[in-house]
């Protein structure tokens, strides 16, 4: 029997009891235990508070840009957040946040976490409806390949580069089959393979395809049987797009949106009604103050209307409500902070100073290849770092003060790492809506806090907007 969406909860479809590690744990016993336990999310915790997920996208994006997966603890890496919901939140609402929000869903009741649902849960319960939407506007037809004999590197280069989760396998010039994210993960880091070996040898095969006009709910069968998550597509016989577990819920979603609207409109309409019936019989008497309750709820239910319709009440919510500016004291950061004021004026924003200690700019050759060093040449660089940290710290109190005179609230925060992924983990550790950054920094030196040339790689990986002042 098919059922409604309305009618399928969350707390039926997700995942119990996800697995977590404290965010001590170092990077590469992590992939360890994704890998053996064979899960594509891995949630890391500060005590007993989820503080963000580790995901196969950030192993491959370490991989590429280290070679290697870096020994160090999880607070120190990449990770996403995510949104919490409810478990009593029904799958269509689930599927609206995943697909507006571009985030994972955690579960959580009572404040508690008690689960994660995923693009392939979601599926689950929409494969319980009747719906069958149509694909045609979320697939994607940029498909990306390597050959059979090129390397795992090669590959994950180019998935890291264009931002994609698969590459497809030719093998003498015909489809073979499909490296993912999965299969790094289960296929080359569980068994500990050189990057430089074929990635052939190691991609899932053989290729799972499906005509263009396949539906929805089809597909999800298909990938739910193969145990997929992306899905080839081909048109007389050649590959011409790939669909993937969240471009179908997004579909259903679509699809649902127009059904639930239509509801909505019904049930508006219901109350509406009820009340004019209800205000009939409570002209007079003591039945005025019920009355006048009455008026407020109708009141009420014709601004939701009209929210629904997009008319009068338009959203109040701010754009950019918090702006980053990483600051170097260059030309380009001293222009890219103006910028970031005139903003912030005009939305209200909250503005945030960063400085980054580039510690690769510090450390001796013999460091940076992992040769132990001298306590004399430790101390010299702690005590080097101490001084850049200071004068940085001067620097940016200075620059929030200006800032406050014009009427902008200010923080600012001096941090010592890689400066890209430390600006990456500052816009995901406090929610950032809009980075305003310089398109050169500092040299010589003084590049020691300097931004150099990251304002591209910054815009490749960050999940808000860019504005990059020249």
């Amino acid at each position: 029997m098919a059922l409604k969406t309305v009618n399928l909860k969350v707390e039926d479809f997700m995942t119990t009891n996800p697995i977590a590690v404290d965010h001590k744990v170092s990077f590469p016993v992590a992939v360890s235990l994704m890998a053996n336990k064979g899960i594509g999310n891995l949630i890391i915790k500060e005590g007993n508070k989820p503080s963000a997920i580790l995901t196969e996208r950030e192993i491959l994006s370490y991989l590429v840009r280290e070679g290697e997966i870096p020994i160090e603890p999880m607070r120190d890496i990449l990770t996403q957040s995510f949104v919490s919901i409810s478990p009593n939140e029904t799958i269509f609402d689930a599927a609206k946040t995943m697909i507006s929000k571009k985030k994972r869903l955690l579960v959580f009741e009572n404040g508690k976490l008690v689960g994660i649902i995923t693009a392939s849960d979601l599926l689950r319960g929409f494969r319980k409806t009747a719906e069958n939407p149509s694909l045609g506007n979320v697939i994607s037809a940029k498909i990306y390949g390597c050959s059979y004999n090129d390397s795992i590197f090669k590959a994950i280069k180019m998935m890291y580069k264009k931002r994609i989760g698969s590459v497809i396998i030719s093998k003498n010039d015909r489809p073979y089959g499909i490296f993912t994210e999965r299969d790094l993960l289960l296929n080359v880091l569980t068994a500990k393979v050189d990057l430089t070996k074929r990635v052939g040898d190691y991609c899932s095969f053989p290729l799972v395809t499906e005509k263009i006009e396949i539906r929805g709910n089809d597909a999800a069968r298909i990938m739910a049987v193969h145990k997929i998550k992306r899905l080839v597509l081909t048109k007389e016989g050649k590959i011409v797009a790939i669909v993937t577990a969240r471009d179908i819920v997004d579909a259903f979603h679509t699809e649902n949106k127009s059904v639930y609207d239509d509801e909505l409109r019904n049930q508006l309409s219901i109350i509406q009604n009820t009340i004019e019936l209800m205000k009939g019989k409570a002209k007079y008497g003591t039945y005025e103050k019920f009355r006048e309750n009455l008026l407020t709820i109708e009141n009420a239910v014709l601004k939701i209307a009209d929210q629904r319709d997009g008319s009068r009440f338009s959203s109040t919510v701010k754009k950019y409500k918090k702006i980053l500016v990483p600051y170097d004291s260059s030309e380009y950061s001293k222009r890219a902070l103006n910028e970031a004021v005139e903003i912030s004026k005009k939305f209200g924003s909250t503005l945030y100073l960063l400085t980054v200690i580039d510690i690769s700019s510090v450390k001796p050759p013999g460091m940076l290849l992992g040769i132990a060093i001298g306590k004399e040449a430790r101390k010299l660089i702690t005590t080097l770092l101490e001084s850049v940290s200071s004068k940085a710290n001067l620097m940016l109190q200075s620059e929030m003060e200006v800032c406050k005179q014009k009427g902008v609230e200010t923080y600012y925060e001096v941090v010592a790492g890689n400066v890209s992924d430390s600006i990456l983990k500052f816009t995901k550790k406090k929610e950032i809506d809009l980075i305003v950054i310089g398109s050169r920094g500092l040299s010589g030196f003084r590049k020691i806090m300097a931004l150099g040339s990251v304002s591209r790689k910054v815009s490749e990986e960050a999940d808000c907007p860019i504005l990059i002042v020249k």
